[in-house]
């Protein structure tokens, strides 16, 4: 399965643009296991992560997961207006605020459909960079619900099981 995924991902990359998994796709709905950092001396990793970038703002996002490319692998990309984004390997949220707040969000792979979704306020994340150095990360409002909302993403979780007044566009 491992290396009929890495020629997937080999032909896709091939391809010079990733193309976005919409609902109700499977792999949307699979908890990703954890980045294997090998991949980092691969040429074709560092690849990926320049064209998951570029597929996010080709979309207008402002986060995008692996799993949304169809990759089912611990890595996502956020950002607080769709540029100078944050590559964010096996992200895990070390602490929460207890304050919540409900706020409207989208999805890439559900376009058109919003919700609101209660998540915290505040974050503290811990991940690795893409030279596999562990970082953290203390978020904030906006970019904490978008760090959320993609590491739900890497365990298969999607905004509209957690969402109340769900609507299209």
């Amino acid at each position: 399965m491992e290396r009929a995924q890495t020629i997937a991902t080999i032909m896709m990359l091939r391809k010079k643009q990733l193309q976005i998994v919409y609902e109700p796709d499977e792999r949307l709905h699979v908890s990703c296991g954890e980045f294997d950092f090998e991949r980092l001396k691969d040429h074709h990793t560092h690849h990926f992560f320049k064209l998951l970038y570029a597929t996010m703002r080709r979309a207008k996002g402002v986060g995008i997961a692996a799993p949304q490319v169809g990759e089912c692998t611990r890595v996502c990309l956020v950002s607080q207006n769709g540029k100078h984004a944050v590559l964010l390997i096996n992200p895990v949220i070390t602490s929460r605020s207890h304050e919540q707040v409900w706020a409207e969000e989208g999805c890439l792979s559900i376009p058109g459909v919003f919700g609101e979704v209660l998540r915290a306020e505040t974050i503290d994340i811990l991940y690795y960079n893409a030279q596999g150095i562990q970082q953290t990360l203390h978020a904030e409002n906006f970019l904490a619900r978008v760090i959320q909302h993609e590491i739900d993403h890497l365990d298969g979780i999607l905004f509209t099981s957690k969402a109340r007044n769900i609507h299209t566009v």
